[in-house]
C-alpha cells in the first residue's frame, strides 16, 4: 500500500468510510475478479508481440467506490479511515453522474450509454482519456496511444495495434482496473 495516499483498491475494507458518510456518496461493492495475469504489447521491428507483465490481483473481496454527484467532500470518510493518510473521497475511484462533471474535476471516471444500447467506461486522469467496452465477442480498450483486445472470460490480451509511432510498449494495468470497474457500475 502506498504510505503517502490510500490505494485505490484494496484497503482494510472496514466500511467504515460507508457508514460515516452523511450523504451515501460511499459506496462498497464486490468485483466480480480478483485476479486477472496481465500482458504487455511490445513493439519490435516488423510485428507486436504479446508478453506476460504483471499480475493485477485485489486483496479484498470488498472494494469502494466514491459517487462523486453525490459527495460534498466534507472529509468524514477521512476521519475515521484506519490509513494514516487516507480520504476515501479522493483516493477511491470517483465516478461522476455527468461528462461535464469529469471535465470540470479533470479526472474520475463516467459510465456512458450511449443510444446505441452499448455501455461505455470513459476513465480521464492527467490529461488522457480511456475507454473500456464490453461487446460480444471481447473487450475493448482505448487510450491516446494504443487499442487493445482482450478474451472475455480470462481478460487475455489478444491484440494490440498503437496509434502513435513513438510508443514501444504498453502495459494493461488501468484496464485491468477498469474491468473490476465496469463489471461492478450499472
Amino acid at each position: 500500500m502506498n504510505t503517502n495516499q490510500l490505494d485505490q483498491f484494496d484497503c482494510q475494507s472496514c466500511n467504515q468510510c460507508v457508514e460515516v458518510c452523511p450523504h451515501g456518496a460511499m459506496v462498497a461493492y464486490t468485483p466480480e475478479v480478483a485476479t486477472i495475469w496481465l500482458q504487455k504489447a511490445v513493439r519490435t521491428d516488423n510485428a507486436i508481440t504479446i508478453k506476460p507483465d504483471a499480475v493485477f490481483k485485489l486483496q479484498s473481496a470488498v472494494q469502494y467506490l466514491n459517487l462523486a454527484h453525490l459527495c460534498q467532500q466534507c472529509g468524514k470518510c477521512a476521519t475515521v479511515c484506519p490509513h494514516p493518510n487516507g480520504a476515501p473521497y479522493r483516493d477511491k475511484p470517483v465516478v461522476f453522474a455527468a461528462i461535464p462533471d469529469l471535465n470540470k474535476a479533470g479526472e474520475g471516471f463516467y459510465v456512458s450509454h450511449p443510444a446505441s444500447g452499448r455501455k461505455v467506461l470513459i476513465s480521464k486522469e492527467k490529461g488522457g482519456i480511456r475507454t473500456l467496452e464490453h461487446t460480444a465477442t471481447h473487450w475493448l480498450f482505448e487510450t491516446d496511444h494504443v487499442t487493445a483486445w482482450f478474451g472475455l472470460s480470462k481478460f487475455d490480451l489478444l491484440k494490440a495495434e498503437f496509434k502513435v509511432p513513438c510508443v514501444q510498449e504498453a502495459h494493461f494495468t488501468k484496464a485491468a482496473e477498469m474491468r473490476v470497474l465496469y463489471t461492478s457500475l450499472p
